[in-house]
């Protein structure tokens, strides 16, 4: 246990109104990078939320740089709406994203996530529980799934190619970034998924993706990465989708899923239009 997590668990055995104590996220993720970089997940489940006093709580662990606070969010499909959010960044770079919860929610919390467990409760209700990141695990797509992301993937990298004809710099960087990549990333996270039986978690914002895609595939997606004028942006398109046939094909094999018949004739409109640029 951390001196921060410590000093996080003395505060809620001194405050009567905090019945509970929950860890969550990479906190319980063993495949999780251990550095100083590493948020601290924790949820203070109350007997009633108006106590909480957020500067006396952060005192205790140092002077807060920045922090956010959100209310009434419902994080983990939780009955109530109830929750009040303080992520924190503090002076000596710790990072805690605190959460305060009516003890009402505790039961959900825990079957909606399998990376949270309570550590300390008041009564000794919850006992300990292993942890591991099945509930964020993909597995293979649906039918329909993979229609859906291959239809919006085919017909949003079509207003990228309008973008590019009309010189329009940002928007066709922006219909890239924020409609197409999205669909390749998907498409890409599948293609690893749909041949592991236990399914494979990508992590937030698909950190985990790159160690588990061949080398080549790799090396071919940082490139379209680079973006920075319209002739990289061409590029960029032109090796978006070569992997995303990649990435359908690989699916198509492990999955017996069929490839809508309408992307042949797209395919030829697309390559038209990128050739004419």
């Amino acid at each position: 246990m951390t001196d921060d997590l410590t000093t996080i668990l003395k505060y809620a055995q001194n405050h009567d109104f905090i019945q509970a104590v929950g860890t969550e996220g990479s906190t319980n993720d063993a495949h999780a990078i251990d550095d100083s970089w590493q948020d601290l997940d924790v949820t203070y489940f109350v007997s009633d939320v108006d106590p909480f006093n957020f500067y006396d709580w952060a005192q205790g662990l140092g002077v807060p740089t920045i922090y956010q606070h959100s209310s009434h969010l419902n994080l983990f499909h939780t009955p109530s709406s109830d929750w009040q959010t303080y992520l924190v960044q503090f002076v000596n770079n710790a990072r805690v994203d605190l959460k305060i919860a009516p003890i009402g929610d505790i039961t959900a919390y825990l079957a909606n996530d399998s990376l949270n467990k309570i550590i300390w409760s008041r009564d000794a209700a919850f006992p300990q529980r292993a942890t591991d990141d099945h509930t964020h695990r993909q597995s293979a797509p649906t039918q329909e799934q993979f229609n859906a992301v291959l239809n919006e993937f085919y017909w949003c990298i079509g207003n990228v190619g309008k973008g590019l004809a009309r010189g329009q710099f940002l928007y066709a960087n922006e219909m890239n970034n924020q409609h197409v990549r999205p669909q390749l990333l998907q498409l890409l996270t599948w293609s690893v998924a749909s041949g592991r039986p236990e399914g494979f978690n990508p992590g937030a914002y698909d950190k985990y993706l790159l160690e588990a895609l061949p080398k080549n595939i790799v090396v071919k997606l940082a490139r379209t990465y680079r973006t920075d004028s319209l002739k990289h942006l061409k590029s960029c398109v032109m090796i978006e989708g070569t992997l995303t046939i990649w990435a359908q094909q690989q699916i198509v094999q492990k999955t017996h899923l069929a490839i809508p018949q309408y992307l042949s004739n797209r395919l030829r409109q697309l390559d038209d239009w990128i050739n004419r640029l």
